[in-house]
């Protein structure tokens, strides 16, 4: 089946693969997958963690497989955008150091790139 639409939410959830077309050329050309992972953004994990500031932030710091983004916190309750570094054992070498650190994994999620955020990264690369 072929599908043509601006509606990238809805290919993201129902194609197997992807063409892009930009001034009559096409772009791209491939799975969704390997679209998502080679064009996307570096894989990112939202994670929430209680605990004392002080250990917490050391514990990130400490975790070479994870690069801290951003930090937000309410009381003792802490929100990280962590980019993965490695892929391999990110999960237990952060479980470590915050179980190390007397702190609580809360909620732990990978961020997903989105073929709207591709797809906007392969038309302003290709105007370049």
């Amino acid at each position: 089946m072929i599908l043509s639409t601006h509606i990238l939410s809805e290919i993201q959830q129902i194609a197997q693969r992807v063409i892009i077309i930009k001034s009559g050329g096409i772009v791209a050309d491939e799975s969704l997958k390997n679209l998502l992972e080679e064009q996307g953004e570096q894989k990112k994990v939202f994670v929430r963690i209680r605990g004392e500031k002080k250990q917490i932030e050391q514990a990130i710091q400490e975790t070479s497989s994870l690069r801290q983004i951003n930090i937000e916190s309410i009381d003792n309750v802490y929100s990280l955008e962590l980019e993965i570094i490695n892929d391999v054992g990110h999960y237990n070498e952060l479980a470590e150091k915050v179980i190390k650190a007397k702190g609580q994994i809360l909620e732990i999620n990978e961020i997903k790139s989105s073929l709207e955020k591709v797809f906007l990264r392969l038309h302003s690369a290709e105007s370049n």
